[in-house]
């Protein structure tokens, strides 16, 4: 679990000081009704103990109910690790965490528990073998969902109430500014990746508006007991984005025939056009209720030219059983892609 936006809405603590909050108005939205009169807002930052991560806390008082409503907003992970790393939260920490929240803001911490979450981040980072470089690409389609790539790092699956984040984490982590002994240093040499490292997030814009997350993740204390459904439901999440690898595979023109070489220039012309473009095509033109149907036999015409290697998402999804088993039994999968190369050199 990661960045999560999270409400108390009858707030009540013995540990507001009104010196440490400032002040705001929030910015109108769109096509939203202008906020009441009667609310007031405030906010400060809750720094980590050993880092400048913070969690953002918002406070909106009703000066004609007289509430307060608290808004948590952050990175749970930055915030109780100190800082960006490679690392996951697990349940126990996840659990801490929150005893500290509540601790810090002068809740208890079974009241905190019921707060009510709107907005869930949350991710699995794998190490592979496979450089980065060559996966994204990869990812082809997933439903109807708008498929972004951005400068060659990071790739968006974006949906109404939820989005996939594809992107490396090393370069994430070394690309930021670090924080040493009191102030910002940039770094002088340009970045160095010595591992790739994929990161996979699910984004839920809107938790009331996807029903795994309204039934399981809709307060803290849900996350807590739903732990191990949530994590496996990342992985299946992951598992479901259609993935072609675009290795190319060797031709062999002499034994082919006339039907496999139609084939194969089919399979070219849609390599050149692209297959995100002929993707889109399909949502475009009238295909009635074929569409699924033909988009499938595109993805496995290109399977059948492209790439007869299967390793890279073996070890895809090796590697990510790995961190899954890790986050759920605190143990190693003995049938990752890694220990399973090991075990064939023995």
């Amino acid at each position: 679990m990661d960045n999560n936006t999270t409400y108390i809405d009858n707030f009540v603590s013995n540990k507001i000081n009104s010196e440490e909050w400032t002040q705001y108005h929030p910015k109108p939205k769109e096509g939203k009704k202008a906020l009441p009169k009667n609310y007031h807002y405030f906010k400060k930052k809750l720094y980590a103990e050993k880092s400048r991560s913070f969690l953002l806390l918002s406070l909106r008082y009703d000066d004609e109910e007289d509430i307060f409503r608290l808004r948590i907003n952050g990175s749970l992970k930055k915030w109780y690790l100190n800082g960006n790393t490679l690392e996951e939260l697990t349940k126990t920490q996840y659990e801490k965490c929150y005893k500290k929240i509540a601790e810090k803001i002068g809740v208890l911490y079974e009241d905190l528990c019921l707060a009510r979450n709107t907005k869930i981040e949350s991710g699995i980072t794998i190490c592979l073998k496979t450089k980065f470089w060559d996966l994204l690409k990869c990812f082809v389609w997933y439903k109807d969902f708008e498929r972004v790539e951005e400068s060659n790092t990071t790739l968006y699956f974006r949906g109404k109430c939820y989005s996939f984040i594809l992107y490396e984490k090393e370069i994430e982590i070394k690309s930021k500014n670090h924080y040493h002994k009191g102030r910002f240093i940039k770094a002088d040499k340009p970045i160095q990746v010595t591992n790739s490292y994929l990161r996979f997030e699910v984004k839920v814009n809107s938790v009331c508006g996807v029903s795994f997350y309204k039934e399981k993740a809709n307060t803290v204390e849900k996350i807590i007991q739903n732990w191990d459904e949530i994590i496996i439901q990342i992985q299946k999440f992951f598992e479901s984005i259609e993935f072609i690898d675009f290795n190319e595979a060797e031709v062999e023109f002499e034994n082919m025939t006339f039907s496999e070489l139609k084939k194969f220039l089919t399979t070219e012309g849609i390599k050149t056009f692209g297959i995100y473009k002929i993707v889109d095509l399909l949502n475009k033109i009238n295909t009635g209720t074929n569409k699924t149907k033909y988009r499938n036999e595109i993805f496995s015409l290109l399977r059948s030219h492209i790439s007869t290697n299967l390793d890279l998402r073996e070890e895809l999804l090796y590697e990510f059983e790995k961190k899954i088993n890790s986050l759920i039994y605190n143990k190693l999968n003995p049938y990752s892609y890694s220990n399973k190369l090991l075990m064939e050199e023995n």
